[in-house]
């Protein structure tokens, strides 16, 4: 009499389980490895920004980088004039 063979219609849980955990950890390791990417563009682009406006014209750098550089200056002017003035003032209080 032949034996009946076993057929298993579907794997045991403590393989499914291994199997949903592994692709967990590949997910969770692709999103981190992503974001490390990301992260290190993001620190490139800011290391460049923080060049003037001339030289990342100069090296041809897109033209909102160009801006940004030079409203970031115009910023840094403006807030020098305003401790300026804010300073000039105070002398001329303390004339009176």
């Amino acid at each position: 009499m032949p034996t009946p063979s076993l057929i298993l219609l579907s794997r045991p849980l403590y393989v499914q389980l291994a199997e949903s955990f592994t692709a967990l950890l590949r997910r969770v390791a692709a999103a981190l490895r992503e974001r490390a990417e990301r992260r290190e563009a993001e620190r490139q682009i800011e290391t460049l920004a923080e060049m003037d406006a001339v030289i990342l014209r100069d090296i041809g750098a897109p033209a909102w980088m160009v801006n940004r550089a030079a409203e970031r200056r115009d910023a840094q002017e403006m807030r020098l004039f305003e401790l300026q003035f804010s300073r000039d003032v105070d002398r001329l209080h303390g004339l009176k």
